[in-house]
């Protein structure tokens, strides 16, 4: 089956895409209003009338495409089951009352099919180019390297790539989206594919913006710096995939059982209709089903988690200069054999000449999920108390924020934040506990200032953030090494930079408050912070930070959108709990307390699932 969201009407809709045998055309049919009408058609002379199949209990289907895939194999088969049924019911019997049950795909406005998605991770340097093309790799550490994007990033077959007013050049590659179907945890490589749902086409695009915004101390788009800071290289090049509007998914959610083998399908980008690039899916380092495992060995997956590949041809082909890229006949295209063909039409912001026509876009916003937001009534959160840690949509982590960073870790404090985005699911309630997972080795402990996002926020401004902000919260995190054991030298930056990242993204491993405190910027930022664990006490001051909650939104907001209900923590200070693993107890109380924003405690257990998460060999050359 072919899944799909879209918009009829401007109202969002989902439904599965088959051809109408009485027009030849592609339709997508809504399962609730087809149950209904083929429930109302049963009578005693069509011979329906105690036949009728039953599909979903009372006709009452789920609303969105993730709620559907909630229901797991059962709403598949059910799906399944109704879709062979119409096909015949629409050759057969009656095909005219069945036309209010549908569109022609060519009257509906098509969406990513995961329109808003939870987990957006999207993995890079998993393809041989990466090791083949480059003469001074001798190895590489394989475990899955990747970066989560915003919601805000994500747009659909048709919908706009909207490139930001000097951001630089605009790169894109093609990538095999995999959605997920099932939530699992501790999922045993050869179980894996159990819990995909499908396959997705995914344009992976980033922008120069951060690249050229970051205070490096060079004019170069890649600075010196990047290439001993980890962390300064991340946030230029990985921030430019969180920029709104540049990450495309579709057409359509392609179930497994329509593939086959999905290592052997043909891959294809092109610019304008024309190849650019072509690669094939056995160009992979890392299945499906290894990077599954690998992930759910220290969080859980969720139906409509999408997780994209990395590039199989060409890392990011770039627009050439001298073409506009910006025009009605401009357009990126990404196809991958049997999942489908995606094009997008590129809107550059630094060409005013052109308008799209998508006044919607043009005047709205860029990013359908803002969009979403906006005409939901969605864009703000009125008071403190209607924040729930369980609703957050995305959560951001500042790194290496203080300001003995240089002393301490030989790196250099600049004006501008090193931030990424992490899974929601890395944030749990003061109060629950933090189940450690099998694999789980030392533990580094912090207490961190968190900020809670009031309301839609782009292009925010230092002097009006505290309009900006609902509140403060106090944050325990926990950072597991394990992540870290596995490394075999030699190693890039990347894969030594990266577990710290990974360390933090297990479930609940970054606890807070229940409500976050209202208080000015200014305020916040002189506060004593306390912090104890296996019977260490260590102390702090808000003071200690170099970015301020300030200026932290000021940059990331410059090209992504935060949403209401996010979470932002400004990171660790210096002072730090080291727990070694036979230091850690089941039970164990972790307390953070920062002045007159609040406490936050947790207490954590060791998981008895079996650990199938050992690390694949090294690749040596």
């Amino acid at each position: 089956m072919k899944l799909a969201t879209f918009e009829f009407r401007g109202e969002e809709k989902w439904g599965f895409v088959m051809e109408n045998p009485a027009d030849g055309q592609l339709w997508v049919f809504e399962p609730a209003a087809v149950d209904s009408q083929l429930q109302e058609s049963a009578t005693t002379t069509n011979g329906y009338s105690v036949s009728m199949p039953e599909f979903m209990e009372n006709s009452v289907w789920p609303d969105t495409l993730v709620d559907f895939l909630k229901l797991e194999d059962a709403g598949m088969d059910t799906l399944r089951r109704m879709e062979g049924f119409l096909k015949v019911f629409l050759e057969q019997s009656d095909e005219a009352r069945m036309r209010f049950c549908g569109h022609p795909l060519s009257d509906v406005r098509l969406c990513a099919p995961i329109p808003r998605p939870r987990l957006m991770w999207g993995l890079v340097q998993n393809c041989p180019t990466f090791i083949r093309s480059n003469p001074a790799r001798t190895s590489s550490n394989l475990y899955p390297q990747g970066h989560q994007r915003p919601m805000g990033s994500v747009v659909g077959d048709g919908q706009l790539f909207v490139h930001p007013k000097d951001a630089g050049l605009l790169a894109f590659n093609v990538e095999l989206g995999v959605v997920i179907g099932k939530k699992g945890r501790y999922i045993p490589v050869n179980r894996a594919m159990e819990y995909v749902a499908g396959f997705t086409v995914v344009t992976d695009s980033s922008t120069a913006g951060y690249m050229k915004a970051m205070d490096t101390g060079s004019p170069d788009v890649y600075s010196a710096q990047a290439s001993t800071d980890w962390y300064v290289g991340a946030t230029m090049s990985w921030g430019g995939k969180m920029t709104d509007a540049h990450c495309a998914m579709g057409p359509f959610l392609t179930t497994k059982d329509e593939i086959g083998n999905v290592y052997d399908l043909l891959v294809y980008t092109k610019m304008g209709g024309h190849l650019r690039d072509r690669a094939h899916t056995s160009a992979l380092l890392l299945g499906v089903e290894r990077v599954i495992q690998w992930y759910s060995s220290f969080a859980t997956l969720y139906p409509g988690d999408v997780l994209h590949l990395g590039t199989m041809g060409t890392d990011g082909l770039k627009l050439p200069e001298k073409f506009a890229y910006s025009g009605p006949d401009c357009t990126i295209d990404s196809e991958i054999e049997r999942v489908g063909y995606l094009k997008t039409p590129v809107l550059n912001l630094n060409c005013p000449d052109w308008r799209s026509g998508d006044d919607e876009t043009v005047t709205m916003h860029e990013s359908p999920a803002v969009r979403y937001y906006m005409k939901k009534g969605l864009g703000e959160i009125g008071e403190a108390r209607e924040w729930k840690v369980e609703n957050v949509p995305q959560f951001y982590t500042v790194f290496k924020n203080y300001k003995a960073i240089g002393p301490k870790e030989g790196l250099k404090v600049l004006k501008t934040p090193r931030f990424l985005c992490a899974p929601n699911t890395a944030l749990g309630r003061s109060g629950q506990e933090a189940e450690l997972p099998p694999r789980c080795g030392s533990l580094e402990i912090s207490v961190e200032l968190a900020m809670v996002i009031k309301k839609l926020a782009k292009g925010v401004k230092a002097e009006s953030a505290e309009s900006y902000i609902l509140g403060f919260l106090p944050m325990v995190s926990l950072t597991d090494s394990s992540f870290d054991d596995i490394l075999v030298e030699p190693t890039t930056l990347q894969e030594k930079g990266l577990p710290l990242v990974y360390g933090r993204w297990a479930d609940g491993f970054n606890a807070v408050a229940d409500t976050p405190v209202p208080m000015r910027v200014k305020d916040a930022f002189r506060k004593a912070m306390t912090l104890s664990a296996g019977g260490q006490t260590v102390k702090n001051d808000t003071s200690e930070y170099i970015c301020d909650a300030a200026s932290a939104l000021e940059f990331i907001t410059r090209y992504i959108t935060l949403f209401p209900g996010d979470v932002i923590t400004l990171g660790h200070t210096e002072n730090r709990i080291r727990l070694n693993r036979d230091e850690i107890a089941d039970g164990m109380e972790i307390r953070g307390e920062i002045e007159d924003v609040g406490k936050a405690v947790f207490t954590i257990r060791r998981s008895t699932a079996p650990d199938n998460s050992k690390p694949v060999n090294q690749l040596k050359l």
